[in-house]
């Protein structure tokens, strides 16, 4: 976990962590069953101006002892103010937000620290990809990020090997908000989760909002450069050449000085160039292979960003249809007949040539 938060980059080893250029690690021993004693020690490190806490820790109560965490709840809410505090979301593939339902509904267990008021709650991704690996908790609620589920890490004889679980990802994203820290110290702890948020993308499986640590520090920099993520299509995307079939262009953008109406989002393939402008657009393809999608925002200083994605144009075999003769149709012998036919390639307008059948 500490290798993942603070592994320095170009050790030789082969392990680098998210805040390894600027973390100084404190380790502190925290009792999460005893509520005294856990406030006492936040308390202590908010003393000792410590900003970022990072827990590998969860706990399930059901519902009808969740109010045993309520007290631990009240810690992490009021430190909130002084520190940011992330915790791991859990690798039992629960939904943290399930519901049991009689009459009316109540959540069937509290989840702790990850629901806790004043904690950001990462969850996991499977290796080399956005999409959430199947241990981890989940939650369109309380999971606020995701976090890489997969890291490297060393052994004491020196090897490196991977090591999954949310206890992985959780420090990867506390390394972030390290970096952030870092580039302006002068930011309040609600100023840095803010800028946290605002410069991550948005939540997909249900497994949080996916931190940029780019535009996150160019920020606290003080470089205004607008964000955009592409929500639709999604990567490995497969359409159908032609000018039928259109599918959606769905993007989202963000600016600390503009606001998202001032801002212009045009879309292009790098095959078929332009293919449409605005933040929700519909778009149909005509060259067949594979398409990078990109999405590109202009503020209105001028400042610029894209993001892209990659989709497939995958040709169909064009559909025949015979009209005459049709079936069980008697034909006399010795005579001369007409056959007639249509066919339609999938997404042309109207029927294909005579010649091509």
């Amino acid at each position: 976990v500490s290798q993942a938060l603070a592994a320095v980059p170009n050790d030789g080893i082969g392990v680098a962590g998210s805040a390894g250029p600027i973390a100084e690690l404190t380790a502190a021993q925290l009792d999460y069953g005893n509520t005294v004693d856990f406030a006492a020690k936040l308390l202590e490190l908010i003393r000792r101006d410590v900003r970022i806490v990072n827990m590998s820790a969860s706990s399930r109560h059901p519902a009808t002892i969740s109010h045993l965490a309520h007290p631990l709840n009240d810690v992490t809410e009021v430190a909130q103010r002084h520190m940011l505090i992330f915790a791991s979301a859990g690798n039992n593939g629960e939904d943290v937000d399930e519901e049991d339902c009689f009459l009316f509904c109540w959540e069937a267990a509290w989840i702790s620290p990850c629901e806790n008021d004043g904690v950001e709650c990462v969850g996991a991704q499977k290796w080399n990809s956005t999409e959430r690996a199947s241990y981890s908790n989940y939650g369109a609620e309380e999971v606020d990020f995701a976090g890489p589920g997969t890291v490297y890490a060393s052994t004491l004889e020196g090897k490196t090997r991977r090591v999954k679980g949310t206890s992985f990802a959780s420090p990867f994203v506390a390394g972030i908000a390290a970096l952030i820290w870092a580039a302006d110290p002068s930011l309040t702890a609600p100023e840095v989760r803010h800028i946290l948020y605002a410069t991550s993308r948005p939540a997909r499986h249900d497994i949080g909002r996916q931190p940029n640590a780019a535009n996150a520090v160019l920020h606290a920099l003080g470089d205004d450069v607008p964000g955009i993520w592409i929500t639709a299509p999604e990567p490995g995307f497969t359409t159908v050449p032609g000018p039928l079939n259109y599918f959606n262009l769905t993007a989202e953008a963000w600016d600390f000085r503009d606001d998202a109406d001032a801002m212009l989002v045009r879309w292009y393939s790098d095959k078929d160039g332009l293919l449409g402008i605005g933040y929700e657009t519909e778009a149909a393809l005509t060259t067949a292979g594979e398409h990078v999608i990109t999405a590109e925002v202009t503020d209105s200083d001028g400042n610029q960003n894209t993001a892209t994605v990659q989709i497939i144009a995958q040709n169909t075999a064009p559909t025949g249809t015979i009209i005459f003769p049709k079936v069980n149709t008697s034909l006399y012998a010795g005579l001369t007949y007409q056959a007639t036919g249509r066919g339609r390639d999938n997404g042309q307008f109207g029927p294909m040539p005579c010649e091509n059948l």
